[in-house]
């Protein structure tokens, strides 16, 4: 999630990344003013199961505050993966969201950077969810990788568009 302001655990203007493994949440958040408020940013996270998390922002690898999870990320496959909204319905991202990519491999710092600008096809090795956000109508948020389609909320017709803008 987005921090706005700076509390006794998170910096101001930050990042927030947790991941939850042992039946523990481990928060990592990223450095003071590293977001940039009002701005469109390209957000990529990796972690690979070992300890070693990176967040990037506009591609560039963020020094994080916070213990790293020690192992495997939770099997959450019977959750609902919440895009914008914590898992307490009581964070609700304020701001635009476009485009989402989900892997199943750790891409690294180089791919991250040649891919951030870049529309995907949707069939590229190891990509698990797309969605591009693309559309115009409707509660649907279709998944161009294959068949994880989302449920859109609190979002009217009249406020969506279709980003063409690079970063």
């Amino acid at each position: 999630f987005l921090n706005d302001m700076a509390t006794a655990s998170y910096n101001s203007q930050s990042l927030v990344f947790i991941i939850h493994s042992g039946g523990s949440s481990y928060g990592m958040t990223t450095p003071d003013n590293s977001i940039s408020l009002n701005n469109w940013q390209h957000i990529a996270a990796t972690y690979d199961g070992n300890g070693d998390v990176h967040v990037y922002i506009n591609g560039i690898d963020q020094v994080l505050t916070g213990p790293p999870p020690p192992g495997n990320i939770d099997d959450n496959s019977t959750e609902d993966l919440l895009i914008g909204e914590s898992a307490g319905l009581n964070r609700a991202f304020d701001g635009d969201i476009d485009e989402v990519r989900y892997w199943k491999l750790v891409l690294d710092s180089t791919t991250i950077r040649e891919n951030m600008c870049r529309e995907l096809s949707g069939s590229d090795t190891g990509l698990v969810s797309y969605w591009q956000f693309n559309e115009i109508s409707g509660s649907t948020a279709y998944d161009l990788s294959g068949s994880n389609n989302g449920t859109l909320y609190n979002i009217s017709d009249g406020s969506r568009m279709v980003s063409t803008t690079p970063l």
